[in-house]
């Protein structure tokens, strides 16, 4: 389809630092899922607040070229 644009996220990581939940922050047809089912296949370091694993809430940007 040749589709190109970004895809804005809103991703919680637990303190395991796996992906919890996604959110679509802005919409972009046929590549606001692609970009909302890779997400989950992500690890990320678990994040500390005051050195505790603690939940947190990204915005990711997945751009598409």
């Amino acid at each position: 389809a040749r589709l190109t644009g970004v895809v804005d996220l809103d991703v919680e990581v637990g303190p395991d630092g796996r992906v919890r939940a996604v959110t679509v922050l802005t919409p972009l047809p046929l590549l606001d899922e692609a970009a909302a089912a890779a997400v989950p296949q992500w690890e990320y370091e678990p994040p500390r607040i005051n050195g505790q694993p603690a939940a947190v809430v990204l915005k990711v940007t997945i751009p598409f070229k």
